[in-house]
């Protein structure tokens, strides 16, 4: 008799902090759907957030739990009825969010929707993809080649770049820009994927964090030709433009305020700085608007925030990820820290000062 339920990791959001392994029911195969086995599913600090009820964290259709997970790739175990274009053992990676029917939605940007009652895949008001098996529509995936399977997972945080990024450079066809040089916050896997991208478009990037300069994180970035500044070395962000020179775009990825603030006070004359965290807790830091907003005026800067990633920015981002095993060979696959089974979950989950990318591995390939 076929095992009729499968092991997921929860979270309960009225609950903060209560993150489990239960078994739940496998879920049945409708026609125009396909039939997912999870093989790697990536965690990061938005899964945290969710457990702990400081960021997303609402369960589906009423119920008391979330099954986490928003960064996936699996393989196609089962077609159903209608279903053309895909095959079973196909590679895919789901897109996270799901449309509520606005005309950025219908468009197929529900990165960009006006109404704000979307559903994101472990985050909100959906279930994740920490779990044996999951049923998708086939609009919400990306075929991945086999070559990429290992490291599919770094799609997700690689579209939310290849968002951010593309939006930048959208912006600026406003005047005449030809941007050299780049500063990142934060050393996690978004910013140094970020870094990767910007040097293969021929930016000098410098990536800003508190880690120690001969951490094993920092002198990861020599090999792609990132330039690290550690906190210690340029304590004061203001700083920053004397020890770099010229920065012509600046992404903030670290979650902290107070980084945020900074950056918005060093935006240079015709630069761009994009927000690309969701900065929580209680830390403040005094901002003088009035500088701040002579500052952008009269340099012509920009500000501004992204979230999320549509179905197009992940088939960019395949290749992408492609890109990078051909200019640095087996490097991509260094960003993932540790591969943890299921069963250690509460393991895969914590925060640890040398992780770039923890995935949790589910099943294994067929």
């Amino acid at each position: 008799m076929a095992n009729t339920t499968m092991r997921a990791i929860v979270a309960y959001p009225k609950e903060p902090g209560r993150v489990e392994m239960i078994d739940v029911e496998r879920p049945a195969l409708p026609a125009g759907h396909v039939m997912i086995a999870m093989r790697d599913v990536g965690t990061d600090a938005t899964d945290r957030e969710v457990i702990a009820a400081e960021h997303g964290g609402s369960a589906p259709d009423g119920g008391d739990y979330l099954i986490l997970g928003h960064e996936s790739i699996g393989q196609i175990a089962e077609v159903g009825e209608g279903v053309t274009g895909l095959n079973v053992g196909d590679w895919v990676v789901a897109t996270v969010r799901r449309p509520d029917g606005c005309p950025n939605c219908r468009r197929g940007e529900s990165d960009m929707c006006l109404w704000g009652g979307y559903v994101e895949r472990g985050i909100i008001g959906a279930h994740g993809y920490l779990t044996e098996y999951v049923i998708e529509k086939p609009e919400f995936l990306v075929t991945l080649p086999p070559h990429l399977s290992r490291v599919g997972a770094l799609l997700e945080p690689i579209s939310i770049n290849v968002k951010a990024i593309g939006q930048a450079w959208s912006i600026q066809r406003r005047m005449l820009w030809e941007p050299k040089t780049a500063l990142i916050f934060g050393l996690g896997s978004i910013g140094i994927l970020a870094g990767m991208m910007l040097r293969q478009r021929g930016i000098a990037a410098y990536l800003y964090s508190r880690s120690p300069a001969d951490s094993p994180k920092a002198r990861l970035l020599r090999d792609v030709g990132i330039t690290y500044i550690a906190t210690s070395d340029v304590p004061d962000i203001a700083a920053l433009g004397d020890h770099i020179g010229r920065i012509d775009f600046m992404l903030e990825a670290t979650g902290a305020a107070p980084v945020a603030a900074k950056a918005m006070g060093i935006v240079q004359p015709n630069a761009v700085l994009c927000l690309l965290s969701v900065t929580g807790g209680s830390a403040r830091e005094e901002v003088d608007i009035a500088a701040v907003n002579k500052h952008l005026v009269l340099g012509n800067g920009v500000i501004f925030g992204s979230v999320n990633s549509n179905a197009g920015h992940f088939r960019e981002a395949v290749q992408v990820l492609d890109g990078f095993e051909k200019t640095w060979p087996g490097f991509a696959e260094r960003l993932i820290s540790r591969r943890v089974p299921l069963d250690r979950f509460r393991e895969g989950l914590e925060d640890r000062d040398e992780d770039i990318k923890v995935l949790f591995e589910v099943s294994a390939a067929e």
